[in-house]
């Protein structure tokens, strides 16, 4: 039971198995001291025991249940319900991985750009500093290919995206002999030949947009991860051993048109970094901790309990000041609407507010309306400006699609007691 002088008793258990009390060096009965008075002043204010009697014996019965629940209540749920907003807004997963050094041969385009989103990835100009090399449709020099394939073998790891400028010949001085190019274009689904690690577990592979221009590799001991389903088939992802060295290829040309969507792929970055970790003999973090993923992280998450928090509360002040106010000014009640006989007249009891089609023709006749007169400006809004200036992606117009379905389906669940409560307040 809770004392309520002390504010001890089975809290002081509770919070001594926790543990916060005693990080703050504070006695549970101390902090309960402390938070017994605010707590008093609002459950005090939501059933108008201030300064202000009761209006009427009416009034006073139909506070009883409210009475007995806010008093039964008492500052071990204020306080349950703290350290819970605080665990939810702490709660965050610390990435354990060092940042990976790589030395990256080729140009400036989207999976360059992926490298170095993050702190997770740090560029580095000579190999032998390099815990992986990156050659995306390169062809660096002979010496340079020597040095690479030595690194490879001694432990380093190799990401190859083939295009125009990496052919055969590199590939077999980089020490991946008899491995056969080829260029396809048609569009292919990806699909995984594997359900383990990271690269399956973490990336929802039946989401991938489909991917066009591409050099598929093959032979040579490379082993597919992913592999391609359409009119042609082939390699999209593959793997292969150098000495000590882990390679993958990733077949897909990234500069090309018709692969847009998988550069706007959602786990287009992750899937990058993902390479970069593997390869270097680390473990990529889960997608929900990578700073580049376009999910909520640390200061969203903090911002949206904050944010979250402050609604509730002002919700229940806005609430406890409305119940004193009436509860001072019964007479109000009566006199919600502004010149309610007017309102009668004129809205409340005209035939408008009956059941019947004339509500329906009315609103398609507008509808018509603005369809004909806005239909080209509309248009133009929505196919150019829209999805073709700002929102070019298929994936984020869906993504968007959801979100807005979703909400609007919640906005007229919630909006069901509008009719039913104007209908009270006529009356």
């Amino acid at each position: 039971m809770f004392h309520k002088r002390t504010g001890a008793g089975f809290s002081d258990r509770v919070l001594h198995l926790v543990g916060p009390a005693a990080m703050f060096r504070l006695s549970p009965g101390s902090i309960f001291a402390k938070l017994r008075g605010p707590w008093t002043l609002v459950k005090n204010a939501a059933l108008g025991r201030l300064r202000h009697p009761r209006v009427g014996q009416g009034a006073h019965s139909g506070l009883k249940s409210s009475r007995r629940v806010l008093d039964s209540l008492s500052p071990i749920a204020l306080a349950c319900f703290s350290f819970v907003a605080l665990g939810l807004a702490c709660r965050v997963a610390v990435a354990a991985n060092s940042s990976t050094p790589y030395c990256y041969f080729g140009g400036e385009d989207a999976f360059h750009a992926s490298l170095s989103l993050t702190t997770l990835t740090q560029s580095v100009e000579d190999p032998e500093h390099a815990s992986v090399i990156v050659i995306n449709n390169a062809a660096p020099d002979m010496d340079a290919l020597k040095h690479i394939r030595a690194r490879v073998e001694a432990g380093a790891g190799l990401i190859i995206v083939p295009g125009d400028e990496l052919n055969k010949d590199l590939l077999s001085t980089l020490g991946l002999k008899e491995v056969d190019l080829s260029m396809q274009k048609g569009a292919v689904t990806l699909s995984p030949l594997e359900d383990t690690g990271p690269l399956f577990e973490q990336i929802n592979w039946r989401a991938a947009s489909q991917v066009r221009d591409r050099v598929a590799p093959a032979g040579g001991g490379i082993e597919p991860l992913i592999t391609a389903q359409g009119v042609e088939e082939g390699t999209i992802l593959g793997t292969a051993q150098i000495g000590k060295g882990r390679v993958y290829l990733l077949a897909p040309v990234i500069t090309s048109p018709g692969n847009a969507p998988f550069r706007d792929w959602f786990y287009f970055h992750y899937l990058v970094y993902s390479l970069l970790s593997l390869a270097s003999g680390q473990t990529p973090v889960h997608f929900a901790d990578f700073p580049a993923s376009p999910v909520p992280h640390r200061t969203l998450k903090i911002s949206m309990v904050v944010l979250i928090l402050l609604m509730m509360v002002s919700t229940l002040l806005a609430f406890f000041w409305a119940r004193r106010y009436s509860r001072d000014h019964p007479e109000m009640l009566h006199r919600v609407v502004a010149n309610a006989e007017r309102f009668r007249a004129y809205e409340g009891e005209t035939e408008w507010e009956d059941v019947g089609f004339h509500r329906g023709i009315a609103s398609l006749m507008i509808a018509v309306l603005c369809s004909v007169w806005l239909f080209v400006p509309i248009a133009v809004l929505i196919n150019y400006v829209l999805y073709g200036l700002v929102l070019p992606s298929a994936q984020i117009r869906g993504a968007m699609s959801l979100v807005l379905t979703f909400f609007g389906t919640i906005w007229t669940l919630l909006g069901l007691g509008h009719i039913r409560g104007r209908a009270e307040v006529l009356e």
